[in-house]
């Protein structure tokens, strides 16, 4: 029952994500038209960088409140499964932060199978990289010894991410759809493969 609202939650994610992308755009060309006409260069800056700049904002606080309500949801799902073997367990009890303790106490007290999820689970491993660098470092890809290798490679495999000039992360709106699409993938067929035990 939790996946359902879950699922409710991410709907109105998607379709929030989509109208205020399709609002930035509106408000972006009304700018553009009007920067010929009466705004002068410093006006013209700043009109033009909101269609860059708070696009880029809202993806990236759309895709932090998106990975924290999956992780949300998984560690509470997770604290379902330990109360099931034992009311004296808690999830602090296991090894790891985050999903990877989820994932601990999922296949290892429970023993639910994350087989059939392998692909969603390799990917939101990525995702959480990403969010981790918007979070904590304000999307800038750092150049430290081997820290940023695999996310920048993820990044440059996607079309719908990108980096600046400055190492800074820019998201298209059709990432932040893909997030959400992996996450019902991963809670669908995790739920389908259910536990082995």
């Amino acid at each position: 029952m939790f996946y359902v609202f879950t699922r409710i939650e991410l709907d109105h994610h998607r379709n929030y994500v989509l109208a205020v992308d399709h609002l930035l755009q509106i408000e972006e060309s009304r700018l553009r038209s009007e920067a010929g006409e009466k705004l002068n260069v410093d006006e013209m800056d700043w009109g033009l960088n909101l269609g860059q700049h708070f696009p880029q904002v809202h993806r990236r606080g759309a895709l932090i409140s998106i990975y924290g309500l999956f992780e949300h949801r998984l560690t509470f799902f997770a604290g379902v499964q330990i109360s099931k073997v034992s009311p004296r367990l808690k999830i602090t009890d296991f090894s790891g932060k985050g999903i990877d303790r989820c994932k601990v106490i999922l296949t290892r007290l429970s023993n639910w199978s994350f087989d059939n999820v392998k692909n969603e689970w390799d990917e939101l491993e990525n995702i959480q990289s990403l969010r981790n660098c918007l979070a904590h470092r304000q999307g800038q890809l750092l150049k430290v010894e081997g820290g940023d290798s695999k996310l920048k490679k993820y990044i440059e495999a996607r079309i719908d991410l990108s980096l600046d000039q400055g190492g800074n992360i820019k998201l298209e709106t059709s990432y932040i759809i893909h997030v959400i699409d992996v996450i019902h993938r991963f809670f669908d067929g995790l739920l389908a493969g259910s536990s082995t035990s």
